[in-house]
C-alpha cells in the first residue's frame, strides 16, 4: 500500500491540556509564486478535503508572510464564499514557536492518549525553483509565450526559457504549432504536475481541470479532429486558451492575442512606468470577489503605500460602445474598492489600447469625479511612458 503524501511545508503534534493535536503548516508568501486569491482558496480547500479524509482530527496552520493586508483580506473573502474550510484553521505570521489551541477556529480536536504519528510530506522532487515558478504560471495560462511566462513568474527571460525547456523534456509542456509567435502549451500530463505545484492532491476536484495521476483510470481520448476542421468550429481558440472570464471571445482574432500579451506583461509595464512602484505579485485574467475580472492586476505599493494596479485592455473593436464599456469596468473597480472598506488599498485604474480607443476612453472620463483613493490613467498598449498617478484625477498619456 502506498503511503499517502501531504502537500504542506511542516507538521507538529503539540501537547495541549486535553491531549495532542495534529497540526499541518502551510506557508503563504510572495516568494512561493502566489496564486490569485480565489484560486489559492480553491487549492487550500482541496488540500483540506484531502487532509481530513485521511486524518479526520487534523488542523491547518496558515503562516501568512506577505506585506500589506489586501491579499489576505481577499483570500479570506474567497474562503467564505466557498463555504470556508473543513478543518480547524489558525492564521498567524511565521514564527518559531508552536501554535496555541485557542488560536484555532473551530476548536482543534486532540488525542488524549499519545501524539499523532509523523506524516510523509510531499516534496518538489528534483524540480528547480525556476521550474516550479514557471509550472505554476503555465497551470493558469495553458498556452503562453516565453516572455509572458517570464513576467508572471518574476524571472529574467533567459532563466524562464531554460526552465520551460526543462519542463519540455519532462513532457509537461509542448511547443504550440499554430501560426504566430512561438508559444508553449501545457500537455495533458502537465496539468496534474501543475496542480501538484499548487499543492492540490491527486484525485481532488479542482474547477474544470482533470486532476489525475498516471495510475488513475481515465476515459479514453476522443479522436483528434484535423486542424482544418478545428478552425471551422466556433470557440476553438477559446478552448485552447484555457482562461476563464467574461471576455474569452477576445482570443478568436489577432487583436485578442495582443490583448492577452498586454495583460500578461502588465507587471513589467508597472515597474518600467513608475520607479516608485513595487510589485509583490501579479496576474492576468484574474477573478476577484463577485463577478469582477480585471484583465491584469498587480499588487504592490506606490510611494510606500499598498496599491492595486488594475489594468483594462481596450481594443476599440466595440466602436461607439467603447466609452460605455470602459465606464462599466471602471464602475466595477470602484465598487470593488468600496466593498473592501477599511482594508482597501489605493487603486490605479489603467486603460491601455490603440490611439482611437485611448481617445474614446478619455472622453468617457471627461467631467467624471474620481475618488481620492483612485487614479485613472489612459495610455498606449504598444508601450511608452505613463503619467505619474494623480489621486482623484483621470489622465491620458497622449
Amino acid at each position: 500500500m502506498t503511503t499517502p503524501q501531504f502537500y504542506f511545508q511542516g507538521w507538529h503534534s503539540p501537547r495541549y491540556d486535553e491531549g495532542w493535536a495534529d497540526v499541518f503548516v502551510r506557508l503563504i508568501r510572495p516568494e512561493e509564486q502566489l496564486l490569485p486569491p480565489a484560486v489559492q482558496a480553491q487549492a487550500l480547500q482541496a488540500q483540506a478535503r484531502h487532509l481530513v479524509s485521511l486524518r479526520p482530527a487534523a488542523a491547518l496552520w496558515l503562516q501568512y508572510d506577505a506585506p500589506g493586508s489586501w491579499y489576505w483580506s481577499e483570500l479570506r473573502r474567497a474562503l467564505k464564499t466557498q463555504q470556508g474550510m473543513p478543518v480547524p484553521l489558525a492564521v498567524t505570521v511565521p514564527r518559531a514557536g508552536l501554535i496555541q489551541a485557542h488560536e484555532f477556529r473551530p476548536p482543534v480536536r486532540v488525542n488524549r492518549l499519545l501524539p499523532y504519528h509523523r506524516p510523509a510530506l510531499a516534496t518538489d522532487g528534483d524540480l528547480t525553483p525556476d521550474e516550479i515558478r514557471c509550472l505554476r504560471v503555465m497551470g493558469r495560462l495553458d498556452l503562453a509565450e516565453t516572455d509572458e511566462v517570464a513576467v508572471l513568474a518574476g524571472l529574467p527571460r533567459p532563466q524562464a526559457a531554460e526552465a520551460l525547456a526543462a519542463l519540455l523534456t519532462r513532457r509537461w509542456l509542448a511547443p504550440d504549432l499554430t501560426p504566430g509567435p512561438p508559444r508553449w502549451k501545457l500537455t495533458r500530463s502537465g496539468v496534474p504536475a501543475a496542480l501538484r505545484s499548487w499543492g492540490v492532491p491527486v484525485g481532488e476536484a479542482f474547477t474544470r481541470r482533470e486532476n489525475f495521476s498516471p495510475q488513475h483510470k481515465r476515459k479514453p481520448d476522443k479522436p483528434k479532429k484535423t486542424r482544418a476542421r478545428q478552425a471551422a468550429l466556433p470557440g476553438v481558440a477559446n478552448a485552447q486558451s484555457g482562461n476563464e472570464g467574461p471576455d474569452e471571445d477576445r482570443t478568436l482574432e489577432r487583436p485578442g492575442r495582443d490583448h492577452k500579451r498586454v495583460a500578461r506583461t502588465w507587471n513589467e509595464r508597472v515597474r518600467a512606468a513608475w520607479p516608485q512602484a513595487q510589485v509583490w505579485a501579479g496576474w492576468s485574467e484574474v477573478k476577484l470577489a463577485g463577478r469582477t475580472y480585471p484583465d491584469g492586476l498587480a499588487w504592490g505599493s506606490y510611494a510606500g503605500v499598498e496599491t492595486l494596479f488594475w489594468l483594462e485592455v481596450e481594443t476599440g473593436r466595440a466602436g461607439p460602445r467603447v466609452p460605455k464599456n470602459i465606464l462599466i469596468r471602471y464602475g466595477r473597480a470602484e465598487d470593488y474598492l468600496n466593498d473592501l472598506a477599511a482594508a482597501a488599498p489605493r487603486l490605479v485604474f489603467v486603460v491601455l489600447g490603440p490611439p482611437a480607443a485611448q481617445r474614446q476612453a478619455y472622453l468617457a472620463f471627461s467631467g467624471r469625479l474620481v475618488p481620492e483613493n483612485m487614479a485613472v490613467i489612459i495610455g498606449s498598449w504598444q508601450g511608452g511612458t505613463l503619467p505619474v498617478p494623480r489621486w482623484g484625477w483621470a489622465q491620458s498619456a497622449g
